[in-house]
């Protein structure tokens, strides 16, 4: 397909040809029962934090944005009654969605799938019919190609990149073709107008800019497959090609033929799922989190008993949580030093833990430096999924470790059903109604037999 391949030859023949016959190839009749599951849990999610996403600071400024200067349309963005294009909605979505970091991470990828492709539901179907069972496969088909793009380019926060905001852009862009029924060379063309558009960056997090990455891989996903739809044209080489998305991204990869030649194994989405947060910080302080609550539960201790703590981390943690004296909520939830201040001090790191009150009180604790990271001394290239270390030393001079490979809410230790819509509802409780909440649960529960996915808009309008 492609004339300009790279000379090393380390690519893959027909990248996008392969990514679009999945799409295309993917329905209803295609999707298991694993992946309605794992879908349901990780829609009822997605709707709790983006509601309270609309609560913050952050979310505000994005709506007064949009009321102020963005086309009036008939969308509705997910907990409001303001309308716009089906592109805006799913940027605003998309971005109060990612607003608490609280939103789910992929088991076997790099970012945050459902805030690139929930968004693209939501808005899509307000514009075309969409069915329940519809709706999942198209959001299977989305985190499938986020994962693969992700593991094609491992470590990518390394290099700099937001996974969500980058590679974000291909699986909102399968979502949405998978919606509009693109024919197989619509896809190849949609994902050519991607790879122009793709962007995000690391230095961004801890900033409201870092959840408007997430949002702005919705609103390409959105631009992408209806231009092509309507007949626009990109490169058929933009991913591959020797100054393509990969090469120019990421440099000489000898992945892409690994990730993309086959797409007829088990879809991630069923095997090995969706990672829930219990915590609403950068899942990279997870398993450390885990960690200290353990400890203390197990041991007794308070905080006031603590001399320090030692987390040994993989690079990718130090890379990514880069503040050590965070002066709000938006920098704290990428702070390994206040976030297990913060464990220690209310023994959970909700979303409570970044507000202003209790900013003050943990930046304030003498623990938060005596916190310190560490990367794992013998740490090994493609070591990145092994067990966070914790090392506490008490003030009477005994010493505790303990190894955090899975936290609460990975797939291998997952949330159950009730812990899961335990966590919905203390995120609806400002801004939904008891019934609004319980219409919302039974809704996704049910969400393989409903007729129109865009009920969902109208349960949660005010």
């Amino acid at each position: 397909m492609c004339s300009t391949k790279p000379e090393n030859s380390l690519y893959a023949e027909n990248i996008v040809k392969n990514i679009a016959q999945f799409i295309v190839n993917t329905n209803a009749d295609s999707i298991s029962e694993s992946a309605i599951t794992t879908a349901k849990r990780a829609m009822l999610d997605s709707l709790g934090v983006t509601l309270a996403g609309n609560e913050t600071e952050t979310g505000v400024k994005l709506h007064h944005f949009a009321g102020s200067f963005l086309g009036k349309g008939e969308i509705n963005v997910l907990g409001s009654d303001e309308k716009l294009s089906c592109a805006d909605a799913a940027f605003i979505t998309g971005s109060i969605m990612h607003v608490l970091d609280y939103d789910d991470t992929g088991a076997f990828s790099q970012g945050h799938p459902s805030a690139s492709v929930f968004p693209i539901i939501f808005s899509l179907s307000q514009v075309i019919p969409v069915k329940g069972i519809d709706a999942i496969a198209a959001y299977s088909v989305g985190v499938e190609v986020l994962s693969r793009f992700s593991r094609a380019m491992p470590m990518m926060h390394l290099k700099g990149w937001h996974p969500t905001g980058v590679i974000g852009s291909f699986a909102a862009t399968a979502t949405a073709s998978r919606l509009l029924h693109l024919t197989e060379k619509q896809v190849i063309h949609a994902f050519g107008i991607a790879a122009s558009q793709a962007s995000g960056i690391v230095q961004n997090f801890g900033t409201m800019s870092k959840p408007l990455q997430a949002g702005n891989a919705a609103r390409i996903g959105i631009i992408s497959a209806l231009l092509a739809k309507e007949g626009f044209t990109a490169s058929e080489c933009a991913l591959d090609g020797d100054i393509g998305f990969f090469n120019t991204y990421f440099g000489p990869n000898h992945h892409l033929n690994e990730w993309f030649k086959d797409f007829s194994s088990k879809l991630v989405i069923e095997c090995p799922g969706i990672n829930i947060k219990r915590h609403a910080s950068c899942a990279l302080t997870h398993r450390s989190i885990d960690g200290v609550l353990q400890m203390q539960e197990i041991y007794g201790f308070d905080i006031e008993d603590v001399e320090s703590v030692q987390c040994f981390v993989p690079p990718r943690a130090m890379k990514v949580l880069f503040y050590r004296d965070p002066t709000d909520g938006l920098q704290a939830r990428f702070s390994m030093n206040y976030v297990i201040t913060a464990a220690l001090m209310y023994k959970k790191v909700g979303p409570s833990e970044f507000e202003d009150k209790q900013l003050k009180q943990i930046t304030g604790n003498s623990l938060l430096y005596q916190v310190r990271m560490h990367v794992h001394p013998d740490w090994k290239e493609g070591d990145d999924a092994r067990p966070d270390v914790l090392k506490i030393k008490l003030k009477n001079a005994t010493e505790y470790e303990l190894s955090v490979k899975f936290p609460k809410g990975n797939v291998a230790n997952p949330l159950s059903w009730e812990e899961l819509t335990n966590k919905f509802l203390d995120c609806v409780k400002n801004c939904l109604t008891k019934v609004q909440a319980e219409e919302c649960i039974m809704f996704i529960e049910d969400m393989q037999s409903q007729n129109d996915f865009s009920k969902l808009s109208k349960i949660t309008m005010k």
